[in-house]
């Protein structure tokens, strides 16, 4: 028995973001194989234009300055990899992407240790997982989202970048 996973439900942040992502290179791939797709390359962008504007009616939160996690389940927490997801691949507006960094900025200590990143901003945790608070699921710091969350940063403050990549890479060779 090995077991992964949050559970979320309702329309979800980072699988959202996937798929309006998903959406767009395939329009770009559409449009390289030539003129006799274009239609198929439209309808993506179209899709993916709804998606954009779903994902910011349901998710985004002007009082957290940032997206939650889920429309219903995890409604109510911050997705910090999704945050910075959406704000790495231009899903979010340059104020949402603002405001994100800003919420990375004064929480860093909530949201970073040693390079890594947590799934939620201390002192948050999932509600719907199996493995409950404080365990390897639920509360840890991880290098995974890292392609996202450096760019991202970067994007606002290459120093800050530049600091938390440092770390990151510290704290692997220790």
């Amino acid at each position: 028995g090995f077991q992964d996973g949050e559970y979320m439900s309702g329309d979800v942040l980072y699988s959202s973001i996937l798929f309006w992502n998903a959406t767009r290179i395939l329009a770009d791939l559409y449009d390289d194989a030539g003129q006799g797709y274009a239609p198929k390359a439209a309808a993506l962008r179209e899709q993916a234009k709804h998606v954009r504007a779903q994902i910011t009616a349901e998710l985004w939160s002007e009082e957290r300055g940032a997206f939650v996690a889920a429309t219903q389940l995890e409604h109510d927490r911050i997705s910090v990899w999704g945050n910075a997801f959406a704000a790495a691949s231009g899903l979010a507006t340059s104020a949402q992407s603002a405001a994100i960094f800003e919420l990375f900025k004064t929480r860093e200590k909530d949201i970073f240790f040693e390079g890594q990143v947590r799934q939620t901003p201390a002192p948050h945790f999932w509600d719907s997982t199996h493995t409950g608070p404080h365990a390897y699921q639920n509360g840890a710091f991880w290098g995974t989202p890292l392609h996202h969350v450096l760019p991202f940063i970067g994007q606002h403050d290459r120093t800050m970048a530049c600091r938390l990549l440092h770390d990151s890479i510290a704290s692997y060779r220790s």
